[in-house]
């Protein structure tokens, strides 16, 4: 398996809908969501409060797993754009039509996409996991994707265990970004903006739980705001 591109964790059903009217309808939104990204991507300056490499020296022997809120979704696109390719995390996605709406441009963007498939008997846990082992690379993740939001759920941990990942939290704070708090909170960049990425140790998963997963990123994100 390749770690490149789109990547299935689990067989596709692919119906005449999704051929005739659903992929003409999603590369365009695809088409449409790169080009608002694209201005801010290709002017952004980012800044890692702590150097990077201590991460990149861990990521060599073991897959990581990058773990933020849903709202700085947008923001952590920018924060591995300078990575090696070997280590930039794949984006999880799922195989709804709402995901479709902008998988093929973060792969445009060089980044992995995993799809887990809903409908598989496998949970999307165990697909997502067994790809981390089978395949390695690594994988950024909302920790509260689907709400309840600001709250870690507990298949973060659950995925980190299983495939032996370590757990690396992030935490952002930026300039000429815009919060959006409808439907539900989003941090937009704007064109030049500038973003600073702080990050915590990374964490064994085997000796953590939710609750420690949840105070170490509340703790960046206090940490972050009085910097």
């Amino acid at each position: 398996m390749t770690r490149r591109g789109l990547i299935h964790l689990a067989p596709p059903h692919r119906g005449a809908v999704d051929a005739f009217v659903l992929d003409p309808l999603l590369l365009l939104a695809n088409c449409a969501f790169a080009a608002c990204m694209l201005p801010y991507l290709s002017t952004v300056t980012v800044r890692w409060k702590r150097p990077p490499e201590r991460l990149l020296e861990a990521a060599a022997s073991r897959p990581l797993i990058y773990y933020t809120w849903h709202a700085y979704t947008w923001l952590s696109v920018a924060a591995f754009r300078e990575f090696p390719g070997w280590a930039v995390p794949a984006i999880l996605a799922h195989d709804g039509w709402r995901s479709r709406l902008n998988q093929r441009a973060y792969v445009w963007f060089g980044f992995p996409v995993w799809v887990y498939g809903r409908a598989s008997p496998v949970r999307p846990r165990k697909q997502i996991a067994d790809a981390l082992l089978t395949q390695g690379g690594h994988l950024a993740l909302a920790a509260d994707s689907g709400g309840p939001y600001g709250r870690v759920k507990e298949g973060l941990l659950d995925i980190a265990q299983a495939s032996g990942a370590l757990l690396v939290r992030l935490m952002f704070r930026g300039r000429r970004v815009v919060r959006i708090r409808r439907p539900v909170t989003h941090y937009l960049p704007l064109p030049f903006c500038s973003l600073v990425v702080h990050s915590g140790e990374p964490l064994a998963a085997e000796r953590a739980s939710t609750a420690h997963c949840q105070e170490a990123l509340d703790r960046l994100q206090d940490d972050r705001s009085t910097d």
